[in-house]
């Protein structure tokens, strides 16, 4: 039971992470044509 729970933990900081990175890369976006320039991802 503890090995599932810490598993479903780990699956949900994964999608967690991947929709701030989708997040992120909308506002880097929105930035770069506020700007006017390139948005360099580093």
């Amino acid at each position: 039971m503890k090995s599932t729970l810490i598993s479903l933990f780990i699956i949900d900081k994964a999608v967690a992470g991947r929709k701030n990175a989708e997040q992120l890369q909308v506002i880097r976006e929105s930035l770069n044509a506020l700007e006017g320039g390139r948005v360099i991802d580093v």
